[in-house]
């Protein structure tokens, strides 16, 4: 009876995500609204119109081919991805910093100066370099807090409401950077 009750306790313990130690460009903040207001979201990033949901569907001009006009909102939207890259503050991304974390589809655990506490919800805007260059805005409620030395706290971070396009994003990217630290450990 003893086992079964241990591996019931292992069974809730096992993690549902891949996590991958790496170092992001983050900028957190703490948020004081209501979180049924929030939802993680792409900022921006560069794809095309079929791969990213966010680009408005413009109706066709009937002047022009369709093949063109597909052709044209794909550069309009590349064209936006290089104003937002090169005025990041339009966005609050130009303060970002390249931090070490540990990053799952689940949460993040980070080191921070920041003085956050047990509850606090955080947003999180970090880029992931999947194909393109992805921004994401992700929501958390801060669950774990140690300090490490003084005024550095090791913090891990819970995701809330996401959707399961952005979840994906991010495990793809932590798969993504799990076979690329294999293969440049196996030399």
């Amino acid at each position: 009876m003893e086992m079964n009750d241990r591996a019931d306790v292992v069974q809730g313990d096992r993690r549902n995500f891949f996590r991958v130690d790496d170092v992001l460009p983050l900028v957190m903040k703490r948020v004081d609204m209501d979180i049924s207001c929030i939802k993680a979201r792409m900022l921006f990033t560069l794809q095309s119109r079929e791969e990213n949901p966010l680009y408005p569907d413009l109706p066709p001009d009937e002047n022009i081919p369709p093949d063109l006009w597909k052709i044209l909102l794909d550069i309009n939207s590349k064209l936006n991805f290089v104003l937002e890259v090169l005025h990041p503050e339009s966005q609050n991304l130009s303060q970002a910093r390249n931090i070490p974390v540990s990053l799952s589809a689940s949460g993040i655990r980070l080191k921070t100066e920041s003085p956050f506490d047990l509850g606090d919800l955080l947003e999180l805007r970090m880029m992931l370099q999947l194909q393109c260059p992805l921004w994401l805005a992700l929501y958390g409620h801060v669950v774990k807090k140690t300090p490490v030395a003084d005024d550095v706290y090791d913090m891990a971070i819970r995701f809330c409401d996401m959707d399961e396009e952005i979840r994906d994003k991010i495990s793809q990217y932590c798969l993504k950077r799990q076979r690329e630290i294999i293969r440049e450990q196996r030399g």
